[in-house]
């Protein structure tokens, strides 16, 4: 029902407020709870003087507040809340983790999942909206130590990710076995200088998150096999790093099995390994080689690769 408030300009106090049509009780200067309809009232002061007005009570449905859409916050994020409304007035309820309790717009950062109302107030009309906030425990990604990688070899792509993970992409496509996956493999291009590949997931609830990074491809002077077959054929029996040494003083390498034992080590490598270990032929297999390159100028390159033995 409606609200009447009547603010006469002159009379003498007393005044006393009378309906003629429709009923009604007022409290001072307001009726309460006025049905629809045409109304005249008539006020009389204490000296008797009277006046009368009609008032029209009616009834609208063009209060409008659209649904809002449930949100997911990630990790120690927060989470922008409109709501479109043609109401002069919005609150917000509960206050908890809200930046403001009116407007149409505040910031929700709550420490557990919650819901909240939004009202909209046009004259004594109101409507409601509901809209959970919920939290998400986070999801974390590290696409792994930048290392070098000499031109033509490959490397496993040595990422870590936790959460609830849907989805994994890496960019740009370039030289990777894959991209939806977590590890792909990476063959380095025959052009010298720094890739740079970025790791994105996506939570099931929609967070996302992302890490970067660098792989420096290591001079032509250098090409890193891996693979060899030291057979005694005279081809290919021993593992090359280089071609030629031009552009390198020496070369630390180390050769590890599928188990992470150390299967061979030179401190100055030359191209001489023949896939032995104690004097014995190493299974074939492929195995895990860690090099440090120490270049003519003075620098310092490292590189890890994959490494197979065929007989």
């Amino acid at each position: 029902d409606g609200i009447i408030t009547l603010t006469p300009g002159t009379g003498t106090a007393p005044l006393e407020y009378s309906i003629s049509t429709n009923p009604g009780v007022f409290v001072g200067g307001t009726l309460f709870d006025a049905p629809e309809g045409n109304y005249t009232i008539t006020v009389r002061d204490a000296n008797g003087c009277t006046g009368t007005v009609d008032v029209v009570v009616g009834f609208t449905d063009d209060l409008t507040l659209d649904p809002i859409d449930d949100a997911v916050i990630c990790g120690d994020n927060s989470v922008t809340l409109t709501a479109v409304s043609n109401a002069p007035s919005l609150t917000w309820s509960p206050a908890t983790g809200l930046s403001t309790t009116t407007g149409s717009t505040t910031i929700a950062s709550p420490d557990e999942t919650t819901l909240y109302t939004v009202t909209a107030t046009l004259g004594s009309c109101t409507k409601t909206e509901d809209v959970t906030v919920s939290l998400e425990a986070g999801i974390t990604v590290n696409a792994g130590a930048d290392f070098t990688l000499a031109s033509g070899t490959t490397a496993l792509m040595a990422a870590t990710a936790s959460g609830n993970i849907a989805t994994y992409l890496w960019s740009p496509a370039t030289g990777l076995s894959a991209t939806n996956v977590l590890n792909p493999v990476v063959t380095a291009g025959n052009n010298s200088g720094v890739q740079t590949y970025t790791l994105t997931v996506t939570s099931a609830e929609g967070c996302v998150v992302s890490d970067q990074v660098d792989i420096t491809i290591i001079a032509s002077c250098l090409k890193v096999r891996n693979a060899f077959t030291p057979n005694g054929d005279g081809n290919n029996d021993v593992w090359r790093i280089y071609d030629d040494n031009s552009c390198l003083k020496s070369a630390t390498v180390q050769v590890f099995n599928r188990y992470g034992n150390k299967v061979y080590e030179s401190k100055d490598y030359r191209n001489t390994w023949d896939g032995t270990y104690k004097g014995k032929p190493v299974p074939d297999a492929t195995y895990y080689a860690v090099i440090e390159f120490f270049m003519a100028d003075g620098t310092r390159r490292f590189v890890r690769t994959d490494l197979t033995i065929i007989r």
